[in-house]
């Protein structure tokens, strides 16, 4: 996804691609994760569209919009030329845990 780590450009990126952040915000994402990486042990995730059940601190995810728009007869109106990688939020919550019971990490 463009403004993040990796600028965009050719998506179906693998955890090897350099990263080549095009704004602001990814560069800071990117020299938080040059931080961790200076740790003896870590793992860093990058989870994108990260949707559930219920609206996150008042806002509604792209996924509920979509099923709220279709309840009510609505078009739909959204990008096609982009792909992304949806994450339900307590699937990542439960990945996250798994991660640290298991100590995994970063090769």
């Amino acid at each position: 996804m463009k403004g993040l780590i990796l600028s965009g450009g050719k998506g179906n990126y693998k955890e090897t691609d350099k990263p080549d952040p095009i704004n602001y915000y990814g560069l800071t994402k990117l020299e938080a994760e040059l931080q961790i990486q200076t740790l003896k042990d870590y793992c860093i995730a990058r989870p994108s569209v990260i949707y559930g059940s219920t609206p996150a601190s008042g806002k509604t995810n792209f996924v509920l919009w979509a099923i709220n728009m279709l309840k009510n007869n609505q078009q739909i109106k959204a990008a096609t030329n982009r792909t992304t990688t949806p994450t339900l939020n307590t699937n990542l919550a439960q990945m996250t845990l798994e991660i640290a019971q298991k100590k995994l990490r970063q090769r």
